[in-house]
């Protein structure tokens, strides 16, 4: 099992290190869409319309053809989708090929709504997306997206976090980079450094076991993305992960965000282990790789593929140099 972690405050040289890694990581998500020459998406319209709105509101046309509003103070997602539609390729591939018409699926941290569209396109009109996000202005974009998508029915949209508890929470909100806000408090050296701040908002949170009921409790697939609190939803969800033995999750895996919201990465990853997950990396050319608990010790941050069957994937230790 694993606990919060109690450490002594950073010193510069653990602090600068840290910094030094999260720019690494947003480097890595900002350049993630020109790493790979592919043709775009088949549904692609020859023309992608887009109009600002007022209000910081642009609403934009996506290369899967999907009309989706976004927040033009974000400098992270936003510019992507408005530019060239697209966000994540890899990892966007990797979700729209597990999932099916009907599927249940369950979104942590929907952020604009870029998978959340993707997702409910994709389990169409018998599926359901379920989907938490503690940022209650995002929430709005994406409600407004759902919408104008006709994918309302379909989509249920909660403006709370998640965690291994239920009640009220600290939420940090991010200005300039609207996906990094967390549960865990910034260091200040790092915002400055991106020339970004945040506020404090009291939010609603929720643990999965005690939120989902009836038929909802049903998942086949689950999204992750919640810079850093990943160990303590899968913590408050339990329940869940053990009535459903076939579910497939996809989750971000950053151990240094990770001890930022409080969480201990290694005890994370032997908390999945014992609950019979694979863990497989997403590389950046779309493949994946087995992941062992050595593997998951260093700090580097990557997208995880979660199956409790096997994948017939090569592991770390078969990977060309």
């Amino acid at each position: 099992m694993y606990g919060r972690e109690s450490q002594p405050p950073a010193g510069p040289p653990r602090m600068l290190a840290e910094i030094a890694s999260r720019v690494r990581r947003i480097g890595r998500k900002l350049r993630a869409p020109f790493r790979r020459d592919r043709p775009p998406p088949q549904s692609q319209p020859p023309v992608r319309y887009g109009a600002y709105l007022g209000d910081h509101r642009y609403l934009a046309t996506t290369a899967y053809g999907q009309w989706m509003y976004l927040d033009t103070r974000d400098i992270t997602l936003t510019p992507h989708v408005i530019l060239r539609g697209l966000w994540e390729p890899v990892v966007t591939e990797v979700i729209l090929s597990h999932l099916r018409p009907g599927m249940r699926v369950v979104e942590v941290g929907s952020n604009q709504g870029w998978y959340t569209l993707l997702m409910a396109r994709q389990v169409g009109p018998t599926g359901r997306v379920t989907s938490f996000e503690a940022n209650k202005d995002l929430v709005r974009l994406v409600r407004d997206s759902a919408s104008i998508n006709g994918y309302l029915y379909q989509v249920a949209l909660h403006a709370v976090a998640v965690g291994d508890t239920s009640g009220d929470a600290t939420f940090y909100v991010r200005e300039r980079y609207l996906g990094n806000s967390s549960l865990g408090q910034i260091d200040r050296p790092f915002l400055d450094y991106l020339h970004d701040d945040q506020r404090e908002v009291t939010v609603p949170k929720v643990s999965l076991d005690e939120f989902l009921q009836g038929d909802d409790c049903r998942i086949d697939f689950l999204k992750v993305d919640a810079e850093g609190a990943e160990p303590l939803i899968v913590r408050g969800m339990e329940r869940l992960l053990r009535e459903n033995d076939r579910i497939v999750i996809v989750m971000e895996y950053s151990p240094i965000q990770m001890r930022t919201a409080g969480s201990d990465p290694e005890g994370f990853v032997t908390f999945l282990h014992g609950l019979g997950f694979h863990v497989h990396r997403i590389e950046d050319t779309g493949g994946l790789t087995r992941m062992t608990a050595d593997d998951l010790r260093s700090d580097a941050h990557f997208d995880i593929l979660l199956t409790r069957s096997e994948l017939g994937v090569p592991d770390s230790e078969s990977r060309a140099p």
